[in-house]
């Protein structure tokens, strides 16, 4: 057996892009996948939503917002050399995403977020109501005005930011703000036709999270696997691990692999595999529906943002073939253990939801709901993380797990420092040239609005 640095358990983002960053880092590695290509479970149920920190900026904490900005960092230190990574900073010391050839990883399309305000029919207390929930109701409107001066505070530092003068504490400067600090700059105008949602009684802010081209971020990264070394194994399931003092054993059903280290990024697979227990965190597993509507119900990318979470919504319209078609989903999840007639009930609010704000019948569209699969590393005494985490479970043998798609990147490079140290710049370099995509499966959003 060939011993090899390290060993990939799941060629999910998570995994694939650990592999290639710690090939382009001169580590052998090699990764083994149980189905039959890479990608193709929770990283191919996403909507094409590439969070920047925009929508966590209406969380109190700093730390998620920290964290996606960190992601940005690390794109542009650590994947520029991609040529379709098109995330750059202008002569002006502004973020941009420049669209030349329509096949760079992020499209121009950001995402526009609009708030519900005091006015809004979200808010209204009804008579019949008890004094308590009366006094919760203000409670939560109070706080929401709170959350939302904050978002807006942190947009306008954002879009103010001079990231040629300080590139590498963003994460750290654009979270923390005053919320009483607000700027009219970053809030706009508008007036959505044939919807629902007044302008009287929300506020328009311009985002900075961006859609993206998945399945163009993936076959560059396999590419570069590929051209520095890598090796992709699909079709085996691990059926176990043995750690030893200075290796580790990874056995499938009629192979063995040998390893100094083993990173688990099966994501949902995790729970299959026999790993020791660590009483401070667990691996929890999240489904969520996502609704696919070809022609396209609205021209724009937004979300509709409220305190309460399943009156939000969210509208990103994606282009295949040069035929467009929307992508709607909201505050809507369920544990993955969930029963049929639960995910029927959420099914319906979603389609109620979508036709009440955009004013449509969707028994007259072609439409179909699939559900996506989010996992998630969840500490003491928390219910949601939405952050990366790299978890050692012994000296040798670690679980990663990205949070995000988009956070996948930033996964890889502090997986990197955590096992090896420090990064050898003069490896930055890439060559992510393409040739056969074979064996990528399209975006399951993708792969619906093709069957509709």
């Amino acid at each position: 057996m060939k011993k090899y640095d390290c060993i990939i358990v799941g060629a999910g983002i998570a995994g694939l892009a650990i592999a290639e960053f710690f090939s382009r880092q001169g580590k052998s590695v090699i990764v083994l996948e149980m189905e039959n290509s890479v990608c193709s479970k929770a990283s191919a149920d996403h909507h094409g939503w590439f969070h920047m920190g925009s929508l966590y900026s209406i969380f109190w904490k700093n730390n998620f917002m920290r964290t996606l900005i960190g992601g940005l960092e690390d794109l542009l230190e650590y994947y520029s050399s991609f040529s379709r990574m098109n995330l750059s900073v202008d002569d002006n010391g502004k973020l941009k995403t420049e669209n030349t050839t329509g096949d760079e990883w992020f499209t121009n399309d950001n995402i526009n977020y609009l708030l519900a305000c005091k006015n809004d029919s979200d808010f209204k207390f009804l008579n019949e109501e008890t004094f308590l929930k009366k006094l919760k109701k203000l409670v939560i409107r109070f706080g929401w005005q709170l959350h939302v001066r904050k978002f807006v505070a942190r947009h306008a530092k954002f879009s103010n930011y001079q990231w040629l003068t300080q590139p590498q504490t963003a994460s750290s400067d654009i979270p923390n703000v005053n919320f009483w600090s607000r700027t009219k700059d970053v809030i706009t105008k508008f007036n959505f036709k044939n919807t629902t949602i007044n302008p009287k009684t929300h506020i328009s802010v311009r985002g900075f999270d961006a859609t993206m081209r998945s399945q163009n971020i993936i076959k560059d990264l396999v590419a570069s696997l590929n051209n520095t070394g890598g090796i992709i194994l699909t079709g085996l399931e691990v059926k176990d691990i043995a750690a030893g003092e200075s290796e580790v054993v990874v056995k499938t059903a009629n192979k063995q692999f040998k390893s100094e280290h083993v990173i688990l990024a099966a994501g949902s697979g995790l729970n299959s595999l026999k790993l020791e227990k660590n009483e401070s965190y667990r691996i929890r597993k999240l489904i969520s529906p996502l609704l696919v509507v070809r022609p396209p119900i609205f021209e724009k990318n937004f979300v509709r943002m409220t305190p309460f979470v399943q009156k939000s919504i969210n509208h990103l319209k994606h282009e295949l073939n040069s035929v467009e078609y929307s992508v709607v989903g909201g505050g809507f999840e369920l544990p993955d253990t969930a029963t049929e007639k639960d995910k029927a009930e959420i099914e319906s609010n979603l389609i109620e939801t979508t036709e009440s704000t955009f004013k449509v019948e969707l028994s007259k569209l072609k439409h179909k709901i699939y559900w996506g699969n989010k996992t998630e590393v969840v500490f003491e005494n928390t219910s949601r993380n939405y952050q990366y985490n790299i978890q050692d479970i012994n000296k040798r043998t670690w679980i990663a797990v990205p949070g995000k798609f988009s956070l996948a990147f930033s996964l890889a490079v502090n997986s990197y420092k955590k096992i090896y140290g420090e990064i050898d710049t003069s490896r930055l370099g890439t060559n992510d040239t393409f040739s056969d995509s074979s064996n990528i499966p399209k975006q399951s959003h993708t792969r619906i609005a093709e069957e509709l």
